[in-house]
């Protein structure tokens, strides 16, 4: 599994490096915006879409769990996110122009693939202005990737290409209430008492509690009853080892990232 994991994170960045070099040929941007955007705030992901029409996508399903629900902050001075593979960007600079939801997937897309937005079912929102920033940073810190381009609707959601064959959709999180998969108004133990406290651990929280029941109900649908005991006794394994994590957030994070792993994995072997 783990050599796998490997395997997909070094093809989606080296996908990630030709997007942003199709991305800065594609964009004839007018205007310099070093200064407030409408792209500043809180967001999160509502949204992967997944373009099934071609066979060389990455191994993500629509709606991915260990993507949806992941944050995306931006401020004057920086970009933040967990969103897999990407990293933050300091002192970003931007760029815009004004084109349409269908034209901004096609260039980013890179126009030898012909993909459209109904490769993504976006084909209704395709028509739809949107404003589209690229975006420079001051440096790379690390050997992951920041998103070269965002395109932001009079609704304000954002869509940006994750890769060659996914795009992400982010609406904006002012909600500052925390929840988990549980009440945490009851939680007892301490590794509960912390993800309640963080908003990042409750997120992941919710994430793995719905990848986990949508596996659980697809063994129930099917009557695979072992796969089903199996599915259930692994989970009561992975939460006695979250537990010792107690009240350390990153062990925390750590642990609940690497389940939503192994769940996806389940779901791809499966699909």
């Amino acid at each position: 599994m783990a050599k796998a994991s490997e395997l997909l994170l070094m093809l989606l960045k080296m996908m990630f490096k030709i997007i942003t070099n199709l991305s800065l040929l594609s964009f004839p941007l007018i205007a310099l915006a070093n200064e407030n955007t409408p792209l500043q705030g809180d967001w999160k992901v509502a949204s992967l879409r997944v373009n099934l029409n071609n066979p060389t996508r990455m191994n993500f399903q629509s709606d991915d769990d260990r993507v949806v629900g992941r944050f995306f902050k931006v401020s004057l001075h920086e970009i933040n996110t967990n969103i897999p593979v990407l990293d933050k960007c300091l002192d970003p600079v931007y760029k815009k122009k004004t084109t349409t939801l269908g034209q901004y997937i096609k260039e980013t897309s890179g126009e030898d693939y012909g993909t459209t937005a109904s490769d993504f079912d976006l084909q209704k929102a395709a028509g739809e202005t949107v404003t589209v920033f690229s975006i420079s940073c001051a440096g790379n810190i690390s050997d992951k990737l920041v998103l070269s381009s965002l395109a932001i609707d009079k609704n304000n959601d954002i869509y940006t290409l994750w890769g060659e064959n996914n795009i992400i959709i982010l609406k904006p999180d002012n909600n500052n209430v925390i929840k988990a998969s549980y009440d945490c108004s009851k939680a007892s133990l301490l590794p509960e008492k912390t993800i309640c406290s963080n908003s990042e651990l409750a997120a992941y929280d919710l994430s793995v509690s719905k990848s986990w029941n949508t596996q659980k109900e697809a063994l129930q649908r099917v009557g695979l009853e072992d796969k089903l005991d199996e599915l259930k006794e692994n989970q009561k394994v992975w939460l006695k080892s979250r537990n010792k994590c107690n009240s350390d957030q990153a062990c925390l994070k750590k642990s609940m990232i690497e389940r939503l792993g192994e769940l996806s994995d389940v779901t791809n072997n499966e699909g």
